[in-house]
């Protein structure tokens, strides 16, 4: 899943604006990007999805979700992405299937 799904961005938005060994990510505006987990999880079941916080991607996608404060630590290499710096908002969205994938993608079209 995580292959699909970063194939998938870089058809959408060009190739990755930065790439680690843990995340890949694109930053869309100055003030919105979003990045693919490589590090974990070790299989390609599903995918880590981060994205800076809305209420509008809480209610609108069906995929697991999980909200992070702008107290909250999450994962480093998320921090010089726009949107999901230090003492922001974020959403770490779990894509385990082709729905979920396609809906993500169609979301993001918006």
């Amino acid at each position: 899943m995580k292959n699909a799904l970063i194939s998938r961005l870089t058809t959408l938005f060009g190739e990755p604006t930065r790439e680690t060994k843990k995340l890949v990510s694109w930053t869309i505006t100055s003030g919105f990007g979003l990045a693919v987990q490589t590090d974990s999880p070790s299989h390609n079941e599903f995918a880590w999805a981060w994205v800076p916080f809305s209420d509008d991607t809480m209610s609108s996608l069906k995929a697991e979700k999980q909200f992070y404060s702008k107290e909250k630590g999450r994962h480093s290499n998320t921090y010089p992405i726009p949107g999901l710096g230090k003492g922001e908002a974020a959403i770490r969205i779990k894509l385990a299937t082709d729905a979920d994938l396609d809906e993500f993608i169609r979301f993001l079209k918006i």
